[in-house]
């Protein structure tokens, strides 16, 4: 999923400069921009073609994954889940949670940024019980395009399963619901910024949910 997560960022960032139309290979020498209803009718035709719109990406995507550290993420994981002993949206170690993530991505913000061309903000959203979301916000200093790219993680735990117990319900570390998916985002958060070729040109959201 990590690496996925990190292909889908790092591509959702192409330019879209031609109303909507994509640039479209139909021979080795022979391109143009297509709407999507002529596409359509090459896929009918049973004409082949490449998709070309968003350039090439693999290098920039490969520099950006060889930068996995699988021990970064089970380091983080193990640290996340083993702190709280739940993540329930409503109780002290939930909203304690939250501010663990939240003080992470600040640091992240920084201390990992490598490109002056990338502005983050990091915000709280809140709730009306005690655990908040958090908003980390990747965006260029120039020109903002008006589209947002989101990836997203629950970072609340429950115990479904003794929910009837009054003492077993309390503990809930949550490692693969959602613990993993909450680290994956912020791993892959800090694998993009310290990627310097990376200049995004329309935001990217990184969001971890309250009481999913």
């Amino acid at each position: 999923m990590k690496f996925a997560l990190l292909s889908a960022a790092t591509i959702a960032f192409a330019s879209s400069e031609h109303d909507g139309k994509r640039l479209i290979r139909i021979s080795a020498d022979h391109s143009e921009w297509m709407t999507d209803a002529q596409v359509a009718d090459l896929t009918l035709r049973d004409i082949g073609f490449l998709d070309d719109t968003d350039g090439d990406w693999t290098r920039l995507v490969n520099g950006a994954i060889a930068k996995i550290q699988t021990a970064d993420l089970k380091r983080s994981l193990e640290s996340f889940v083993n702190k709280f002993a739940n993540r329930l949206y409503n109780s002290t170690e939930g909203a304690q949670s939250c501010g663990w993530i939240y003080d992470q991505v600040v640091e992240l913000a920084a201390t990992v940024v490598t490109n002056p061309n990338v502005k983050v903000t990091v915000r709280q959203f809140t709730h009306p019980w005690g655990q908040y979301s958090v908003i980390a916000r990747v965006e260029p200093t120039t020109t903002v395009k008006d589209d947002i790219v989101i990836l997203s993680a629950h970072q609340d735990s429950i115990n479904s399963k003794d929910r009837r117990d009054p003492v077993k319900r309390n503990i809930a570390p949550g490692a693969d619901d959602d613990g993993s998916g909450t680290v994956t985002i912020l791993e892959s958060l800090k694998y993009l910024l310290a990627t310097p070729e990376w200049t995004p040109i329309r935001p990217v959201e990184f969001h971890w949910y309250a009481a999913e």
